[in-house]
């Protein structure tokens, strides 16, 4: 008995497991519908952003001082994108999954490309910090 689980490979069962979960994911891709989520995404980001200049670290800063809060943290779209992206995997929404991937690039295109080479820098925050207490 002992002989059996001691000869068990935990690491080729761990790569034989994730093998199995990308191979499905990548079966549940279609990248006209990301590209198209990605770019609907990233038009209502820009409106927000740049026509009606609301800038999500203006939000937080504001959350900060009414909570009293020394750290909050930065809530990107991309990180839903994260939640709808492995919550539908599992449950095998296709439409869902991509729009998960959708999100994450939209929010990629968003910091590392356009707000970089508009305002010089990628204002990718993870956390605030309220330097007032």
């Amino acid at each position: 008995m002992f002989l059996i689980v001691s000869e068990f490979n935990h690491t080729k069962f761990f790569i034989f497991i994730l093998s199995v979960l990308i191979v499905k994911g990548v079966r549940m891709i279609d990248w006209s519908l990301v590209i198209i989520s990605t770019i609907i995404i990233e038009i209502i980001t820009l409106f927000g952003r740049f026509v009606f200049k609301k800038s999500s670290k203006e939000n937080y800063f504001k959350i900060l001082k009414k909570l009293n809060a020394r750290y909050f943290i930065h809530f990107h779209h991309g990180f839903f994108g994260v939640i709808i992206l492995l919550v539908s995997y599992f449950y095998g929404f296709v439409f869902l999954f991509n729009l998960g991937i959708g999100f994450i690039l939209s929010d990629l295109v968003h910091h590392f490309v356009i707000l970089w080479s508009i305002t010089g820098s990628p204002e990718f925050h993870l956390i605030y910090k309220n330097d007032g207490l």
